[in-house]
C-alpha cells in the first residue's frame, strides 16, 4: 500500500489488495478460510456469515462462520430460503440492513440464532455476479444503531469483490468434478472395449471370463470377481468361474450355492421385474 495515499483512498487500495489475495483461491474451502481474515482488514464485524443458495436442494445452506461468540450454528446448516435474511436479500437482490435486532419480527429463528452469537444489528449483502446469483454475506455487530449508508455502501463493494471470488472457485471446482466424470466415463468405455475385444478372441468360457476379470480390475479394484449362473432344475446357483486370490480355498469353481437370500437371487428378480 502507498504510505502517502490520502486517508480517503486507503479503504480502496486495501479492497484491491484483499481482491487480489481471495481471488487466488480455486477451492472454495480454502477461500472461506481466508476470508474472514482478509475481510477484517476492510469491515469492522463481530459476526460474519457466507450462506449460498443449494439448488439441488432449493435452500440456503451456512457455508462459513465466524463469531467472537460460540453458539449453536454450525456450517452446513440449511434454511429454507424464506425463513433467514440471505435468502430474503438472495430473492431480491437488495441489501437487508437491520440496526436493531430487537424491533426485527421477521426471521424469528434465524433472528434467535443471531442473537446467540451477541449480533444486536447486522447487514446482509449481495453475492451476486454477472452469471449468477450465489447468496449472501452477513456481517453483524454486537452494537446497536450501526450500519449507516456510507458504510453499507462500501460493504457491498466488498461483497461483490468476494462474490467475483467464490463464483472464480465454484467455476474451478465444477471444471474439476465435469473433468473426473469424463475420466470416469473414459474408463468405462475404454473397459467396453476391452471386455468385447475379449469376447471376440476367446471361445472358452472360463478363458473369457479370466480375461474379463484382469479387464475389471484395472478400472475397478475388487478383492472377488465370480460368475454364477442359474440352474433351472436345482434352483441353485453354479458358481462358474472364480477369481479369488485370497480365498483360500472357501469359494471354488463348480460350487452349488443357494439361491434364495442370495444377492444374485435379487439381482435376478429385479433384472426380470
Amino acid at each position: 500500500m502507498n504510505d502517502t495515499a490520502h486517508p480517503a483512498v486507503e479503504p480502496y487500495l486495501t479492497l484491491l489488495d484483499v481482491a487480489k489475495a481471495i481471488a487466488s483461491h480455486h477451492d472454495v474451502s480454502d477461500l472461506f478460510l481466508d476470508l474472514t481474515a482478509s475481510l477484517h482488514r476492510l469491515l469492522e464485524f463481530h459476526y460474519l456469515s457466507v450462506v449460498l443458495y443449494d439448488a439441488a436442494q432449493h435452500v440456503m445452506r451456512l457455508h462459513n462462520l465466524e463469531s467472537s461468540v460460540r453458539g449453536t450454528l454450525q456450517p452446513g446448516a440449511a434454511f429454507a430460503v424464506e425463513d433467514i435474511p440471505s435468502g430474503w436479500v438472495w430473492q431480491h437482490q437488495q441489501p437487508l440492513i437491520v440496526r436493531d435486532l430487537a424491533q426485527e419480527t421477521c426471521f424469528p429463528r434465524s433472528i434467535q440464532l443471531l442473537r446467540e452469537h451477541g449480533v444486536q444489528s447486522f447487514c446482509s449483502l449481495l453475492l451476486t455476479t454477472v452469471q449468477r446469483r450465489l447468496g449472501a454475506l452477513l456481517i453483524g455487530k454486537p452494537e446497536r444503531g450501526t450500519y449507516n449508508p456510507s458504510e453499507v455502501a462500501f460493504a457491498q463493494l466488498v461483497a461483490a469483490h468476494v462474490a467475483v471470488a467464490v463464483d472464480n472457485a465454484l467455476h474451478a471446482q465444477e471444471a474439476q468434478a465435469l473433468q473426473q466424470q469424463l475420466a470416469r466415463a473414459h474408463e468405462r468405455l475404454h473397459l467396453l472395449l476391452e471386455v468385447t475385444n475379449s469376447v471376440v478372441s476367446h471361445l472358452d468360457l472360463r478363458q473369457l471370463f479370466q480375461a474379463i476379470a484382469v479387464t475389471l480390475r484395472l478400472v475397478m479394484p475388487c478383492d472377488y470377481v465370480g460368475l454364477a449362473l442359474s440352474d433351472v432344475e436345482s434352483h441353485q446357483l453354479r458358481l462358474y468361474a472364480l477369481d479369488f486370490p485370497a480365498g483360500k480355498g472357501f469359494l471354488q469353481e463348480d460350487m452349488r450355492l443357494p439361491m434364495e437370500g442370495s444377492v444374485h437371487r435379487r439381482e435376478l428378480k429385479h433384472r426380470n421385474g
